[in-house]
Protein backbone atom coordinates (compact mmCIF):
# COMPACT_ATOMS: atom_id res chain seq x y z
CA UNK A 1 0.00 0.00 0.00
CA UNK A 2 1.26 3.46 -0.90
CA UNK A 3 1.42 6.30 1.62
CA UNK A 4 -1.02 8.30 -0.54
CA UNK A 5 -3.56 5.52 -0.06
CA UNK A 6 -3.00 5.18 3.68
CA UNK A 7 -3.08 8.84 4.74
CA UNK A 8 -1.33 10.62 7.60
CA UNK A 9 -3.68 9.68 10.43
CA UNK A 10 -3.68 5.97 9.53
CA UNK A 11 0.10 5.97 9.16
CA UNK A 12 0.49 7.46 12.63
CA UNK A 13 -1.91 4.85 14.04
CA UNK A 14 0.52 2.20 12.78
CA UNK A 15 3.72 3.88 13.93
CA UNK A 16 3.01 5.63 17.23
CA UNK A 17 2.09 2.63 19.44
CA UNK A 18 5.48 1.07 18.62
CA UNK A 19 7.59 4.05 19.71
CA UNK A 20 9.71 3.49 22.86
CA UNK A 21 8.87 5.49 25.99
CA UNK A 22 10.24 5.89 29.50
CA UNK A 23 8.86 7.02 32.85
CA UNK A 24 9.54 10.68 32.12
CA UNK A 25 7.00 10.74 29.29
CA UNK A 26 3.56 12.01 30.32
CA UNK A 27 2.10 12.49 26.84
CA UNK A 28 3.81 11.02 23.80
CA UNK A 29 3.29 11.60 20.08
CA UNK A 30 -0.24 12.16 18.85
CA UNK A 31 -1.14 15.53 20.38
CA UNK A 32 0.02 19.05 19.51
CA UNK A 33 3.19 18.57 21.60
CA UNK A 34 4.85 15.84 23.61
CA UNK A 35 4.82 16.44 27.37
CA UNK A 36 7.65 15.16 29.58
CA UNK A 37 8.83 15.74 33.11
CA UNK A 38 11.37 18.51 33.58
CA UNK A 39 14.00 19.23 36.18
CA UNK A 40 12.07 22.25 37.44
CA UNK A 41 9.62 21.77 40.29
CA UNK A 42 6.02 22.38 39.28
CA UNK A 43 6.76 22.62 35.54
CA UNK A 44 6.64 20.26 32.57
CA UNK A 45 8.61 20.37 29.35
CA UNK A 46 6.95 20.57 25.91
CA UNK A 47 8.62 19.20 22.77
CA UNK A 48 7.57 19.89 19.20
CA UNK A 49 9.01 19.55 15.70
CA UNK A 50 7.52 20.79 12.45
CA UNK A 51 8.65 21.25 8.87
CA UNK A 52 7.84 23.22 5.74
CA UNK A 53 8.37 21.68 2.30
CA UNK A 54 8.62 23.72 -0.86
CA UNK A 55 5.69 23.28 -3.29
CA UNK A 56 3.55 21.97 -0.43
CA UNK A 57 3.67 24.67 2.25
CA UNK A 58 5.11 27.46 0.11
CA UNK A 59 6.15 28.09 -3.49
CA UNK A 60 9.33 29.31 -5.15
CA UNK A 61 7.67 32.74 -5.46
CA UNK A 62 6.98 33.06 -1.72
CA UNK A 63 9.15 35.73 -0.05
CA UNK A 64 11.78 33.88 2.02
CA UNK A 65 11.22 36.12 5.06
CA UNK A 66 7.56 35.02 5.06
CA UNK A 67 8.65 31.38 4.83
CA UNK A 68 10.90 31.90 7.85
CA UNK A 69 8.10 33.47 9.88
CA UNK A 70 5.73 30.63 9.04
CA UNK A 71 8.34 27.96 9.80
CA UNK A 72 8.79 29.28 13.34
CA UNK A 73 5.16 30.27 13.92
CA UNK A 74 3.71 26.82 13.16
CA UNK A 75 5.31 24.98 16.10
CA UNK A 76 4.66 28.03 18.28
CA UNK A 77 0.98 27.61 17.48
CA UNK A 78 1.22 24.00 18.69
CA UNK A 79 2.77 25.19 21.96
CA UNK A 80 -0.10 27.66 22.30
CA UNK A 81 -2.53 24.73 22.05
CA UNK A 82 -0.91 23.25 25.18
CA UNK A 83 -0.76 26.66 26.96
CA UNK A 84 3.01 26.52 26.82
CA UNK A 85 5.78 29.12 27.03
CA UNK A 86 8.43 28.64 24.30
CA UNK A 87 12.13 28.57 25.15
CA UNK A 88 14.58 27.11 22.60
CA UNK A 89 14.59 26.21 18.91
CA UNK A 90 16.82 24.21 16.57
CA UNK A 91 16.67 24.89 12.82
CA UNK A 92 17.38 22.26 10.17
CA UNK A 93 17.75 23.80 6.72
CA UNK A 94 17.90 21.59 3.62
CA UNK A 95 18.22 23.58 0.38
CA UNK A 96 19.51 23.05 -3.16
CA UNK A 97 22.95 24.56 -3.79
CA UNK A 98 21.56 26.70 -6.62
CA UNK A 99 19.56 28.70 -4.05
CA UNK A 100 21.12 32.12 -3.43
CA UNK A 101 22.79 33.21 -0.21
CA UNK A 102 20.43 36.20 -0.15
CA UNK A 103 17.43 33.82 -0.12
CA UNK A 104 18.81 31.99 2.93
CA UNK A 105 19.66 35.23 4.74
CA UNK A 106 16.13 36.56 4.19
CA UNK A 107 14.68 33.25 5.38
CA UNK A 108 16.61 33.66 8.62
CA UNK A 109 15.36 37.21 8.97
CA UNK A 110 11.86 35.78 9.11
CA UNK A 111 12.90 33.04 11.53
CA UNK A 112 14.63 35.55 13.81
CA UNK A 113 11.71 37.96 13.72
CA UNK A 114 9.26 35.30 14.85
CA UNK A 115 11.65 33.99 17.48
CA UNK A 116 12.26 37.42 19.02
CA UNK A 117 8.55 38.22 19.01
CA UNK A 118 7.83 35.22 21.27
CA UNK A 119 10.96 34.97 23.37
CA UNK A 120 12.57 32.01 21.58
CA UNK A 121 16.33 31.47 21.54
CA UNK A 122 17.59 29.77 18.37
CA UNK A 123 20.46 27.69 19.72
CA UNK A 124 21.64 25.67 16.73
CA UNK A 125 20.53 23.20 14.10
CA UNK A 126 21.78 21.52 10.95
CA UNK A 127 22.24 22.34 7.27
CA UNK A 128 22.33 20.05 4.29
CA UNK A 129 21.90 20.19 0.54
CA UNK A 130 19.31 18.54 -1.66
CA UNK A 131 18.60 18.23 -5.37
CA UNK A 132 14.89 18.62 -4.82
CA UNK A 133 12.73 21.22 -3.06
CA UNK A 134 13.83 23.15 0.02
CA UNK A 135 12.87 21.88 3.48
CA UNK A 136 12.92 23.86 6.74
CA UNK A 137 12.42 21.94 9.99
CA UNK A 138 12.05 23.52 13.44
CA UNK A 139 12.43 21.67 16.74
CA UNK A 140 11.00 23.68 19.62
CA UNK A 141 11.02 23.28 23.39
CA UNK A 142 8.91 25.04 25.98
CA UNK A 143 7.51 24.69 29.47
CA UNK A 144 4.12 24.79 31.14
CA UNK A 145 2.90 24.64 34.72
CA UNK A 146 1.65 21.20 35.77
CA UNK A 147 -1.78 22.57 36.58
CA UNK A 148 -2.17 24.49 33.31
CA UNK A 149 -1.21 22.17 30.46
CA UNK A 150 -4.05 21.18 28.14
CA UNK A 151 -4.33 18.24 25.75
CA UNK A 152 -6.93 17.28 23.17
CA UNK A 153 -8.31 14.46 25.26
CA UNK A 154 -9.93 16.19 28.25
CA UNK A 155 -13.21 17.26 26.68
CA UNK A 156 -16.44 16.42 28.50
CA UNK A 157 -19.93 15.80 27.15
CA UNK A 158 -21.85 19.08 27.24
CA UNK A 159 -18.75 21.28 26.94
CA UNK A 160 -19.12 24.32 24.71
CA UNK A 161 -16.75 24.59 21.75
CA UNK A 162 -15.07 27.91 20.91
CA UNK A 163 -12.73 29.18 18.22
CA UNK A 164 -10.61 32.31 18.25
CA UNK A 165 -10.43 34.66 15.28
CA UNK A 166 -12.02 33.98 11.89
CA UNK A 167 -11.81 30.98 9.57
CA UNK A 168 -11.30 30.34 5.86
CA UNK A 169 -9.32 31.86 3.02
CA UNK A 170 -5.90 31.32 4.57
CA UNK A 171 -4.13 30.93 1.22
CA UNK A 172 -4.81 34.60 0.46
CA UNK A 173 -1.86 35.34 2.71
CA UNK A 174 -2.93 34.56 6.29
CA UNK A 175 -0.96 31.29 6.34
CA UNK A 176 2.28 33.27 5.91
CA UNK A 177 1.70 35.99 8.51
CA UNK A 178 -0.55 34.57 11.24
CA UNK A 179 0.07 35.24 14.91
CA UNK A 180 0.37 32.18 17.19
CA UNK A 181 -2.22 32.52 19.97
CA UNK A 182 0.25 32.16 22.84
CA UNK A 183 -0.96 35.16 24.82
CA UNK A 184 -4.58 34.11 24.41
CA UNK A 185 -4.00 30.52 25.49
CA UNK A 186 -2.06 31.63 28.56
CA UNK A 187 -4.90 33.96 29.52
CA UNK A 188 -7.46 31.19 29.02
CA UNK A 189 -5.73 28.70 31.30
CA UNK A 190 -5.06 31.35 33.93
CA UNK A 191 -8.69 32.39 34.19
CA UNK A 192 -10.71 29.30 33.19
CA UNK A 193 -10.53 25.54 33.31
CA UNK A 194 -10.01 24.58 29.67
CA UNK A 195 -10.83 20.90 29.22
CA UNK A 196 -9.37 20.32 25.73
CA UNK A 197 -7.60 22.49 23.16
CA UNK A 198 -5.76 22.31 19.84
CA UNK A 199 -4.73 24.63 17.04
CA UNK A 200 -6.54 24.59 13.69
CA UNK A 201 -3.86 23.72 11.16
CA UNK A 202 -5.63 21.21 8.89
CA UNK A 203 -9.02 22.93 9.00
CA UNK A 204 -12.03 22.67 11.29
CA UNK A 205 -13.41 19.72 9.29
CA UNK A 206 -10.30 17.65 10.02
CA UNK A 207 -9.22 18.97 13.42
CA UNK A 208 -12.52 19.08 15.31
CA UNK A 209 -13.13 15.34 14.78
CA UNK A 210 -9.61 14.70 16.09
CA UNK A 211 -10.29 16.62 19.28
CA UNK A 212 -13.64 14.88 19.75
CA UNK A 213 -12.15 11.45 19.03
CA UNK A 214 -9.29 12.06 21.48
CA UNK A 215 -11.89 12.94 24.13
CA UNK A 216 -14.00 9.89 23.29
CA UNK A 217 -16.95 12.06 22.25
CA UNK A 218 -18.94 13.35 19.33
CA UNK A 219 -19.74 16.94 18.53
CA UNK A 220 -22.45 19.27 17.32
CA UNK A 221 -21.62 22.45 15.45
CA UNK A 222 -23.79 25.29 14.24
CA UNK A 223 -22.61 26.16 10.74
CA UNK A 224 -24.38 29.52 10.87
CA UNK A 225 -22.27 30.51 13.87
CA UNK A 226 -18.90 29.92 12.20
CA UNK A 227 -16.84 33.15 12.14
CA UNK A 228 -15.92 33.66 8.49
CA UNK A 229 -13.20 35.77 6.98
CA UNK A 230 -14.43 38.26 4.41
CA UNK A 231 -15.40 36.60 1.13
CA UNK A 232 -15.37 33.09 2.60
CA UNK A 233 -18.08 30.44 2.65
CA UNK A 234 -18.92 27.88 5.30
CA UNK A 235 -17.10 25.29 3.22
CA UNK A 236 -13.97 27.49 3.23
CA UNK A 237 -14.16 27.74 7.01
CA UNK A 238 -14.45 23.97 7.36
CA UNK A 239 -11.99 22.74 4.76
CA UNK A 240 -9.42 25.40 3.77
CA UNK A 241 -7.08 24.78 6.72
CA UNK A 242 -4.04 26.73 7.95
CA UNK A 243 -6.14 29.05 10.12
CA UNK A 244 -3.84 28.58 13.15
CA UNK A 245 -6.58 29.64 15.54
CA UNK A 246 -7.39 27.92 18.84
CA UNK A 247 -10.22 25.42 19.13
CA UNK A 248 -11.09 24.59 22.74
CA UNK A 249 -13.72 23.04 25.00
CA UNK A 250 -14.92 24.60 28.24
CA UNK A 251 -17.78 23.88 30.64
CA UNK A 252 -21.03 25.43 29.41
CA UNK A 253 -21.53 27.15 32.78
CA UNK A 254 -18.40 29.23 32.13
CA UNK A 255 -19.30 30.38 28.61
CA UNK A 256 -21.09 33.62 29.45
CA UNK A 257 -18.33 34.81 31.76
CA UNK A 258 -15.68 33.75 29.25
CA UNK A 259 -17.22 35.75 26.41
CA UNK A 260 -17.69 38.84 28.57
CA UNK A 261 -14.16 38.85 29.93
CA UNK A 262 -12.63 37.97 26.55
CA UNK A 263 -14.19 41.02 24.88
CA UNK A 264 -12.59 43.25 27.49
CA UNK A 265 -9.17 41.57 27.27
CA UNK A 266 -9.01 41.03 23.49
CA UNK A 267 -11.41 43.56 21.93
CA UNK A 268 -9.95 43.15 18.42
CA UNK A 269 -10.02 39.34 18.30
CA UNK A 270 -13.36 37.54 18.00
CA UNK A 271 -14.18 34.56 20.18
CA UNK A 272 -17.10 32.47 18.92
CA UNK A 273 -19.07 29.59 20.38
CA UNK A 274 -19.54 27.18 17.45
CA UNK A 275 -21.10 24.15 19.13
CA UNK A 276 -20.56 21.61 21.84
CA UNK A 277 -19.22 18.16 22.58
CA UNK A 278 -21.76 15.39 22.97
CA UNK A 279 -22.28 11.67 22.60
CA UNK A 280 -23.31 11.79 18.93
CA UNK A 281 -21.92 13.90 16.10
CA UNK A 282 -24.06 16.12 13.94
CA UNK A 283 -24.09 19.52 12.28
CA UNK A 284 -26.97 21.77 13.31
CA UNK A 285 -28.81 24.33 11.15
CA UNK A 286 -27.78 22.44 8.01
CA UNK A 287 -29.36 19.73 5.88
CA UNK A 288 -26.01 18.01 5.55
CA UNK A 289 -22.98 16.69 7.35
CA UNK A 290 -19.52 17.17 5.86
CA UNK A 291 -16.42 14.99 5.98
CA UNK A 292 -12.97 15.89 4.65
CA UNK A 293 -11.01 12.87 3.39
CA UNK A 294 -7.26 13.36 2.99
CA UNK A 295 -6.58 9.99 1.31
CA UNK A 296 -8.14 6.99 -0.40
CA UNK A 297 -7.86 5.11 2.88
CA UNK A 298 -9.85 7.79 4.74
CA UNK A 299 -12.58 7.59 2.07
CA UNK A 300 -12.67 3.82 2.53
CA UNK A 301 -12.82 4.35 6.31
CA UNK A 302 -15.81 6.69 5.90
CA UNK A 303 -17.58 3.98 3.94
CA UNK A 304 -16.69 1.42 6.60
CA UNK A 305 -18.26 3.60 9.30
CA UNK A 306 -21.50 3.88 7.31
CA UNK A 307 -21.48 0.13 6.69
CA UNK A 308 -21.10 -0.65 10.37
CA UNK A 309 -24.21 1.42 11.13
CA UNK A 310 -26.27 0.20 8.15
CA UNK A 311 -29.59 -1.53 8.59
CA UNK A 312 -31.81 -3.58 6.34
CA UNK A 313 -33.61 -1.39 3.81
CA UNK A 314 -31.09 1.49 3.86
CA UNK A 315 -30.44 3.19 0.52
CA UNK A 316 -27.40 5.40 -0.20
CA UNK A 317 -27.55 7.62 -3.28
CA UNK A 318 -24.02 8.64 -4.33
CA UNK A 319 -23.21 11.55 -6.64
CA UNK A 320 -19.95 13.08 -7.90
CA UNK A 321 -17.56 13.09 -10.83
CA UNK A 322 -15.37 10.23 -12.00
CA UNK A 323 -12.55 9.61 -9.54
CA UNK A 324 -14.27 11.47 -6.69
CA UNK A 325 -14.25 8.41 -4.42
CA UNK A 326 -17.67 6.79 -4.75
CA UNK A 327 -16.39 3.27 -5.46
CA UNK A 328 -13.74 3.56 -2.72
CA UNK A 329 -16.54 4.48 -0.32
CA UNK A 330 -18.46 1.37 -1.39
CA UNK A 331 -15.37 -0.77 -0.78
CA UNK A 332 -15.24 0.47 2.80
CA UNK A 333 -18.99 0.06 3.20
CA UNK A 334 -18.81 -3.61 2.21
CA UNK A 335 -16.09 -4.30 4.80
CA UNK A 336 -18.25 -2.44 7.32
CA UNK A 337 -21.03 -5.01 6.92
CA UNK A 338 -18.39 -7.70 7.54
CA UNK A 339 -18.19 -8.98 3.97
CA UNK A 340 -14.89 -9.90 2.31
CA UNK A 341 -16.34 -9.65 -1.20
CA UNK A 342 -14.24 -7.86 -3.82
CA UNK A 343 -15.81 -4.57 -4.91
CA UNK A 344 -15.65 -3.39 -8.52
CA UNK A 345 -17.62 -0.79 -10.40
CA UNK A 346 -20.82 -2.24 -11.94
CA UNK A 347 -20.86 0.30 -14.80
CA UNK A 348 -21.53 -2.24 -17.54
CA UNK A 349 -23.76 -4.67 -15.62
CA UNK A 350 -25.82 -2.09 -13.63
CA UNK A 351 -25.65 -4.01 -10.35
CA UNK A 352 -23.22 -6.13 -8.32
CA UNK A 353 -24.28 -8.17 -5.32
CA UNK A 354 -21.89 -8.59 -2.37
CA UNK A 355 -22.77 -11.33 0.08
CA UNK A 356 -21.09 -13.04 3.01
CA UNK A 357 -21.65 -10.24 5.53
CA UNK A 358 -24.36 -9.52 8.06
CA UNK A 359 -26.37 -7.86 5.25
CA UNK A 360 -26.31 -8.32 1.47
CA UNK A 361 -25.12 -5.20 -0.36
CA UNK A 362 -26.48 -4.23 -3.80
CA UNK A 363 -24.18 -1.89 -5.70
CA UNK A 364 -25.78 -0.02 -8.61
CA UNK A 365 -24.23 2.30 -11.19
CA UNK A 366 -26.48 4.61 -13.24
CA UNK A 367 -23.61 6.16 -15.25
CA UNK A 368 -24.48 4.42 -18.53
CA UNK A 369 -28.15 3.93 -17.77
CA UNK A 370 -29.98 5.73 -20.58
CA UNK A 371 -33.28 3.90 -20.33
CA UNK A 372 -34.86 3.72 -16.90
CA UNK A 373 -36.86 0.68 -18.03
CA UNK A 374 -33.63 -1.33 -18.09
CA UNK A 375 -33.17 -1.03 -14.34
CA UNK A 376 -36.85 -1.58 -13.67
CA UNK A 377 -36.72 -4.86 -15.60
CA UNK A 378 -34.00 -5.99 -13.18
CA UNK A 379 -36.53 -5.70 -10.37
CA UNK A 380 -35.08 -2.49 -8.94
CA UNK A 381 -37.93 -2.06 -6.44
CA UNK A 382 -37.32 -5.55 -5.08
CA UNK A 383 -33.73 -4.59 -4.30
CA UNK A 384 -34.72 -1.24 -2.79
CA UNK A 385 -37.32 -2.72 -0.46
CA UNK A 386 -35.65 -6.09 -0.02
CA UNK A 387 -33.45 -7.78 2.55
CA UNK A 388 -30.26 -5.79 2.12
CA UNK A 389 -28.68 -2.37 1.59
CA UNK A 390 -28.46 -0.52 -1.73
CA UNK A 391 -25.70 1.87 -2.82
CA UNK A 392 -26.32 3.71 -6.08
CA UNK A 393 -23.53 5.55 -7.89
CA UNK A 394 -24.52 8.43 -10.23
CA UNK A 395 -27.93 8.40 -8.56
CA UNK A 396 -28.66 11.95 -9.70
CA UNK A 397 -28.91 10.75 -13.33
CA UNK A 398 -32.25 9.15 -12.52
CA UNK A 399 -33.21 10.78 -9.24
CA UNK A 400 -36.87 9.96 -9.87
CA UNK A 401 -36.02 6.31 -9.19
CA UNK A 402 -34.51 7.04 -5.77
CA UNK A 403 -36.87 6.43 -2.82
CA UNK A 404 -37.64 9.22 -0.40
CA UNK A 405 -35.91 7.54 2.54
CA UNK A 406 -32.54 7.38 0.72
CA UNK A 407 -29.49 9.11 2.20
CA UNK A 408 -27.75 11.27 -0.41
CA UNK A 409 -23.96 11.61 -0.34
CA UNK A 410 -22.05 13.85 -2.74
CA UNK A 411 -18.34 13.37 -3.48
CA UNK A 412 -16.04 16.17 -4.69
CA UNK A 413 -12.38 15.79 -5.56
CA UNK A 414 -10.61 18.93 -4.29
CA UNK A 415 -7.03 17.92 -5.24
CA UNK A 416 -4.94 14.80 -5.72
CA UNK A 417 -5.53 13.61 -2.15
CA UNK A 418 -8.48 15.55 -0.72
CA UNK A 419 -12.13 14.64 -1.14
CA UNK A 420 -15.15 16.39 0.35
CA UNK A 421 -18.07 14.11 1.21
CA UNK A 422 -21.33 15.89 2.00
CA UNK A 423 -24.55 14.40 3.27
CA UNK A 424 -27.72 16.00 2.01
CA UNK A 425 -30.08 16.21 -0.94
CA UNK A 426 -28.56 17.05 -4.35
CA UNK A 427 -28.36 20.77 -5.10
Amino acid sequence: MKLSELGEDRLLERLLPKLPRNRAVLLAAGDDCAVVRSGTRGRLQLLKTDCLVEDIHFTSATPPASIGWKAMARPLSDLAAMSGLPEFALVTLIVPTKRTVEWVENLYRGLNKAARAFGVAIVGGETSQIRGPAVISISLTGTVEKERWVSRSGGKAGDDLFVTGRLGGSLRGHHLKFTPRLEESRWLTKNFRIHAMMDLSDGLGADLPRLARASGLGFEIDEKALPLNRGCTIRNAISDGEDYELLFAVAAKDSRSLLSRWRKKFPNLPLTRIGRLNRKSQIANSPMALFISKSVEETIAAGRTHGQAARRGDVFALTGDLGAGKTQFVKGFVTGVESSAEVTSPTFVLVHEYSGGRLPVYHFDFYRLENRDAILRLGFDEYIFGDGVCLIEWADRHSDLIPGHAKWLSFELKDEHTRVIEEGPPR
